[in-house]
Parts: C-alpha cells; sequence; structure tokens
C-alpha cells in the first residue's frame, strides 16, 4: 500500500518511511528503528477474537481501573408467605449481598523475538502470522481458564484438588456459614452445581453424591477412542448419555427458576465428531433398520435433522451443533482428561494458582452464561522494543483478567465414573 504526497515523494502506507523518489532524490534514510513495524494491538486483538471460545459464553465485564468488581447475589430473593397486619419485616435477602470477583494476581502474556526487522516489515504474511499466533496464545490460555471456573463453579474440588461426585452448593443471601469455611453462606435448601455420571452416582442431584441412577455407560467413553476397553459402541453409549444430560440439565434450571437462554456444552474435537456420527451406519447391519439417517445429518431425510449435510464439514473450532437450545461446542481448551497439578497439587500452567486442579476425571461441562464472570482491566496491550545489546527486537502482547463463580447452579459437569 502507497500514498503520494503533493510534492511527489513516495510514502509506504506499511512502514511509513520515506523511500527513494521516482526521479532519483533521497529522502530521509531507512534506519533500523524507522523500518521496524511492531505487530499492532489491533491485529493481536482481531486474532484474539477469532479464537476466543468461551468468553462470549459467560458474564463478561471490562473494567478501566481497581482490582474488582461486586455483582448482586441473585435468585435468592427474601419471602414472607403471610405478611399479617402491623408485622414488621426483619430485611435480608438477595440484593442487600454481592459477590466479589477479582482479578488474578498478574496479567498473562504472549511475546516473540526477532533478529530480522526487515522480514516483518516486508512479508506481511509472516508479521501477520506473529500476530495470529500470539493473539492465539492468549486466546489459548484464556479458554482454560474460564473452563477451569465453570468446572470448579460446578463440583467440589476434594483434597487431592480433584473433582468430587458431588456439586457446588449456591450461597444463600439469609443462610449461614454451615460447612464452617469462612467463605460464602451456604445453605442445604437450595440445588448447586450438577454433576452427571454413567454410573448415576450424584447425577443432578448437586448434593451429598448419595443418588441417583446407573445408566450403564462410563463417560471415561466419552471420545475417546484410544481409552482401553472403549468401543464404538461404548462411545456411542456415552455420546447419548451426554444428550440426556444435556436435557436433565435444562430440567434443574426449570425447578429452580434459573434462565434457560445461552446453554453451552463443551465437549473434546472427537466427542463433538461421534455426536454428529449418531445413527450414521457403520456395518452392513445397521442398514437392516433404515441405518445412515443420522441424528445430526442436517438432511430433510434424516432423523434429527439438527445439524448440517455430511458433505459440510464441520472441522474448525468455532463450529458447533444445537441440542434442544444448547450449543453443543468442541474445545481442545477445555482441561478435559487433564491434570494441571505438580508436587503441591497446586502449581499450574495456565495463570492464576486457583486454575491449576486435577481434571483428569472431567469429560464435559455445561453451563449457563450466569455461573461466572469473567473480568478484563482494558483490554489488550501490544509493545515493542529493540534490544541493542542482544541486536533483537522483541515484542510482548498482554491482558490483564480474571474471574470467579457467580451462580454455581448454572453450571455443570460430566466426570468419569
Amino acid at each position: 500500500m502507497a500514498v503520494f504526497s503533493h510534492t511527489g515523494t513516495l510514502h509506504s502506507g506499511l512502514t511509513g518511511v520515506d523511500r527513494v523518489n521516482v526521479d532519483g532524490t533521497t529522502n530521509v534514510a531507512a534506519t533500523s528503528d524507522n523500518l521496524w513495524l511492531p505487530v499492532w494491538a489491533g491485529e493481536v486483538l482481531n486474532a484474539y477474537d477469532q479464537y476466543i471460545s468461551f468468553e462470549p459464553h459467560v458474564t463478561h465485564r471490562t473494567i478501566a481501573s481497581g482490582m474488582s468488581i461486586k455483582f448482586p447475589l441473585t435468585g435468592t430473593v427474601g419471602l414472607k408467605p403471610q405478611w399479617g397486619a402491623g408485622e414488621e419485616l426483619a430485611g435480608g435477602g438477595g440484593p442487600s449481598t454481592s459477590i466479589s470477583v477479582t482479578l488474578d494476581d498478574r496479567p498473562m502474556a504472549a511475546h516473540f523475538e526477532l533478529d530480522n526487522p526487515d522480514l516483518m516489515v516486508t512479508q506481511w504474511e509472516y508479521r501477520s502470522e506473529m500476530a495470529r499466533q500470539t493473539g492465539m496464545t492468549l486466546a489459548n490460555t484464556s479458554d482454560k481458564q474460564i473452563a477451569s471456573l465453570i468446572t470448579q463453579a460446578a463440583a467440589q474440588l476434594d483434597a487431592n484438588f480433584s473433582l468430587e461426585k458431588k456439586g457446588v452448593r449456591r450461597p444463600d443471601a439469609d443462610g449461614a456459614d454451615t460447612d464452617g469455611d469462612g467463605g460464602p453462606l451456604d445453605s442445604g435448601d437450595y440445588t448447586g452445581g450438577q454433576v452427571y455420571t454413567g454410573d448415576g452416582i450424584g447425577t443432578g442431584n448437586g448434593g451429598d453424591g448419595s443418588t441417583g441412577t446407573t445408566r450403564g455407560f462410563d463417560y471415561a467413553e466419552l471420545g475417546t477412542p484410544n481409552f482401553a476397553g472403549n468401543t464404538a459402541a461404548k462411545r456411542t453409549d456415552a455420546a447419548l448419555g451426554l444428550l440426556e444430560d444435556i436435557e436433565n440439565f435444562f430440567v434443574h434450571l426449570q425447578e429452580i427458576n434459573a434462565p434457560t437462554e445461552g446453554v453451552v456444552c463443551c465437549v473434546s474435537p472427537q466427542a463433538f465428531q461421534d455426536i454428529r456420527a449418531l445413527n450414521i451406519a457403520r456395518a452392513n447391519a445397521d442398514f437392516e433398520n433404515g441405518g445412515g439417517h443420522p441424528y445430526f445429518g442436517g438432511g430433510a431425510t434424516d432423523m434429527g435433522n439438527l445439524g448440517a449435510p455430511l458433505m459440510v464439514g464441520m472441522h474448525g473450532l468455532n463450529d458447533t451443533l444445537m441440542y434442544q437450545g444448547a450449543v453443543i461446542m468442541k474445545s481442545n481448551h477445555a482441561n478435559l482428561f487433564t491434570s494441571y497439578t505438580s508436587g503441591d497439587l497446586q502449581t499450574t500452567t495456565i495463570g492464576d494458582k486457583k486454575y491449576g486442579n486435577n481434571y483428569s476425571s472431567l469429560a464435559a461441562i455445561i453451563w449457563q452464561p450466569e455461573c461466572v464472570a469473567r473480568l478484563t482491566l482494558q483490554g489488550m496491550k501490544t509493545d515493542s522494543v529493540e534490544d541493542v545489546r542482544r541486536n533483537t527486537h522483541f515484542t510482548v502482547a498482554s491482558t490483564y483478567k480474571g474471574g470467579g463463580t457467580l451462580r454455581p447452579e448454572c453450571a455443570g459437569v460430566m466426570r468419569i465414573n
């Protein structure tokens, strides 16, 4: 891209460096300073927006200053069933109580160092690729952090920071600290996060894990073809069990008068393909009962007509399926079957210590946007500096984020038996 001034001097719209005129007149000499074009914050932010998956599906706030923001504790308005004449109300109730959500201790940053600035100036593809990778790295890390917040909102962590087979109770504005942990107020009267398993232990009760009906499958078989003893039939059972638990989650939200809009279920890319392949014929015997009509085929003759025709590839991480109003998305950054723990079970590679837990039993997550809050402090910042001692240019893109639980009853997990 070039722009000609009224003097005939050629200015590069890409670098802003004066070049030699067509008549041979020499303009400002090019130096390493004015040749170097840092990765623009706009480019990084565009890549970040392209790859971020979880942030648009949770409650998100951008703050201009400070370290925290308060959210009202919703869904716990006090009730007086019969208000007698002259009777004084004691007060209390949800609107007078709030939940503080704070930023992480430190911002996250993606960085790279180059020793050839001219390459970045002259090769647009190379420079845009570095911006893409920078934004993607920040987006992937943010996805892992939000997925961790959703998981912890739904399921309790045991002493080894692993998921228990019971959900987190929702806080009660008028309740008491019944478990004595000094944390949010507790109440046994309110259903909390949902924990779904194939053996039924803790299925959807959000309580002590003592109820549930055995359904004869294991979420360890969801989208894990290399799992020991796994078969195509077991993976199909796990995929069908997931669809049933999506229905169960909607029932749970309706029972507690929680919002049912915007529900999202996240699975692994392999599990996503298994769900899309439900009822696709895999053997000759499948045609005996009319096989070959997939639930998520998206055709008029398909049984479910829920997805897209099989001629359409749904191989991007942003591709989704819909089931009974829930978005089924796929991500390789949802911490599924992953442990971010070391010797002390707290060291993490995805940011603040609060994100680093053992999710090796986690097969899928489901949530409504009000379950957690995500904070951002003033967006993205990109800096580049020339280090003459190292003869390089060092570029850093950083963003300051945080988050916390708002309504655990609006989150659920699918975990192995």
